[in-house]
């Protein structure tokens, strides 16, 4: 007499030995950084990029510049990540930022230093006259940057192949701005998949900044924004600036006008050049 237990067994480990990859729906790992709750699951962006930094690199300190602040504004930015296969640490790092809308580096003393573009601005790290400044130099955003269009596909399946169906497609069009820059059907489109965040992706190019994914970077990039790049001859100031730091200009002093904005804009420092005697920056406006 056939054995029918041993016959749907084998059909049982057949069918098993053709999956590659079991799904399991387990809240992963839990904080791991100084001041971090172990009993608490990583549930965002942030929080996967701070807690990677102190599991596999041991960089780590109780409280980094900017962390609070980048924690209130990312409240909802949530994250699903994991690794079926090896990956580069640097390259999952950089996603996590990109994804997450901020950057990482260190400060003048070596310490951790979280940066993101606030909502809004009413003071700045520094304020700038024309006798702080020498060789202004006045520019603006590339055309060819400017973000009017955008598609977003999200929510990565378990496997890594594909994205589930087309509710995690996210697409955005602000006509305003494509109208005023006479961006042709086919132009200025761009198309991003997102591999980690899952929440707080879809909205407007012109929403607050921190609402989301889309209104992050489309505050940044859904208009010309100006560009400054100059000298600082005041060495008090200019000494103890750093990347990140928000500066305003004095407008009551500048002999030129930053286009049309008359130097009523907040710019974040983007780049810092020291040498003997000397500190050159390139600074962009952010709000």
């Amino acid at each position: 007499m056939k054995n029918t237990a041993d016959t749907d067994d084998n059909e049982e480990m057949h069918k098993l030995s053709k999956v590659e990859y079991f799904y399991s729906g387990g809240d992963g790992l839990t904080q791991s950084w100084l001041g971090g709750n172990t009993s608490t699951p990583i549930s965002k962006v942030h929080e996967a990029h701070r807690d990677i930094l102190a599991r596999f690199t041991g960089v780590d300190e109780t409280t980094p510049e900017g962390y609070s602040a980048l924690n209130t504004d990312r409240a909802n930015w949530k994250c699903r990540f994991w690794l079926n296969e090896p990956e580069d640490l640097q390259k999952v790092i950089e996603t996590l930022q990109y994804e997450g809308g901020f950057i990482f580096t260190f400060n003048a003393s070596g310490g951790m230093r979280y940066i993101h573009i606030s909502t809004s601005y009413s003071s700045s790290d520094w304020s700038l006259g024309d006798t702080d400044l020498s060789n202004v130099q006045i520019s603006h955003t590339p055309f060819s940057d400017l973000l009017t269009k955008w598609k977003i596909i999200y929510s990565k399946m378990p496997d890594g192949n594909g994205y589930f169906d087309s509710q995690d497609i996210a697409t955005t069009t602000n006509s305003t701005s494509r109208t005023k820059w006479n961006i042709q059907t086919e132009e200025n489109i761009k198309e991003v998949n997102l591999d980690m965040l899952v929440n707080n992706v879809t909205g407007d190019l012109n929403d607050d900044v921190n609402d989301g994914f889309i209104p992050y970077y489309g505050n940044m990039l859904l208009d010309v924004k100006t560009i400054v790049n100059c000298t600082i001859v005041n060495n008090t100031k200019g000494y103890l600036l750093e990347t990140g730091d928000i500066i305003k200009f004095d407008p009551s002093s500048m002999d030129v006008k930053a286009f049309s904005n008359n130097w009523t804009k907040y710019f974040m420092v983007t780049k810092i050049n020291r040498t003997l005697g000397r500190v050159s920056i390139e600074c962009r406006e952010v709000g």
